[in-house]
């Protein structure tokens, strides 16, 4: 099964957009503490990692 996915793994981080680095600075520059992060919903993980 996980074959199937494999296969098309390099297709879709080729098809679906990033997200800017500025993005990630707005939003921490508009939150008072860093030690901790909540992750809601992010998809596929690509904000999460970044």
């Amino acid at each position: 099964m996980a074959k199937l996915f494999i296969k098309q793994a390099g297709l879709y981080a080729e098809a679906r957009p990033s997200y800017p680095p500025e993005l990630f600075l707005f939003i921490a520059s508009n939150t008072p503490n860093h030690g901790l992060a909540w992750d809601v919903g992010t998809g596929n993980g690509q904000a999460a990692v970044s």
